[in-house]
């Protein structure tokens, strides 16, 4: 009896045997290929990134080779420093997937160009570095030439340094008289605007003017002489003390501000041009101005009595 339950052990064991041999090596089979399979599906991806790659480095060639044509003197600080990022960013990602230069073969052909362009892009970094240092070194010396920000003109005149601006206008004019056979070009008025602006919260304004007295030759004035002041946030009250345009009619009185050639009769004497004194002036609702003054006369620069 225990020959025969030895027997069948035995014969269990000789059975039992090749048939597990075959299923471990079935097992095996599967495992490899599932690792043939993730290993292409890992190179298709290195290799979809190299080519995604290579491109960005293509375009930042191009863009390194524009900006030296540009000159070592003038190129953008920004674009300098997003291209320095891109570099710094495309070398990383690089050290990872690569971690040395590839030595040969088809397959490594395409990192071989890859680390020839990241060799490439290290000499360039350089260069970019050397290139912002200078930039840097001009912006100082433009900085310290400079005491005080550009101010724009508030009528649209020329910008200057420290605040300043000038505009101002030429008012030339030809008369005929067909009746009397006579023609002739006149000159009849000159103007030079000057505004010093602080910070858009007070400006001081100075309109000088040569005005022709119809006779040829002309007369030396001031149209406009003030300090303005302007203080609020939402709704903005503007304080002017000197002398300043009459906020008083349709019309106004400088030739590009005029609708047609001359002005009306009510105007040239009906109203007042320029007035002297203080003015208060604010917007209520946003359509609609106002005005308040307290002023000398009509058009006095100096008052000779106590009532104004």
């Amino acid at each position: 009896m225990k020959k025969a339950v030895i027997l069948v052990v035995a014969l269990a064991l000789v059975i039992g045997f090749p048939l597990t041999q075959s299923v471990v090596a079935q097992d095996f089979g599967q495992l490899l290929n599932a690792v043939e399979k993730m290993e292409a599906s890992l190179k298709n991806q290195i290799v979809a990134e190299a080519s995604q790659r290579a491109q960005d480095i293509s375009k930042l060639r191009k863009e390194i080779a524009q900006l030296k044509k540009s000159g070592p003197g003038a190129p953008d600080n920004a674009a300098l420093a997003k291209l320095e990022r891109e570099i710094v960013n495309l070398k990383k990602q690089y050290a990872s997937q690569s971690g040395a230069a590839p030595t040969s073969g088809a397959d490594d052909q395409q990192w071989l160009d890859v680390w020839r362009d990241i060799e490439f892009l290290k000499a360039e970094n350089s260069y970019l570095r050397s290139l912002q240092e200078e930039n840097k070194q001009e912006l100082a010396s433009l900085g310290n030439s400079w005491t005080e920000p550009r101010q724009p003109s508030p009528d649209g005149g020329s910008e200057l340094p420290v605040g300043i601006s000038f505009s101002g206008f030429v008012d030339a004019s030809n008369y005929s008289d067909f009746n009397a056979r006579e023609s002739s070009f006149g000159l009849d008025q000159v103007e030079v605007d000057i505004i010093k602006d602080f910070n858009g919260q007070a400006l001081l304004r100075a309109d000088v003017e040569y005005v022709s007295d119809g006779m040829g030759n002309f007369d030396l004035d001031l149209e406009q002489g003030y300090l303005n002041y302007t203080i609020g946030s939402g709704q903005t009250w503007s304080f002017s003390f000197g002398k300043f345009n009459a906020p008083i009619g349709f019309e106004l009185l400088d030739a590009p501000d005029m609708f047609q050639y001359s002005h009306a009769i009510v105007f040239d004497n009906g109203l007042p041009t320029n007035l002297t004194g203080l003015m208060v002036g604010t917007e209520f609702p946003a359509v609609v101005d106002w005005c308040f003054y307290i002023v000398n006369g009509w058009d006095v620069n100096s008052d000779n009595n106590r009532d104004k």
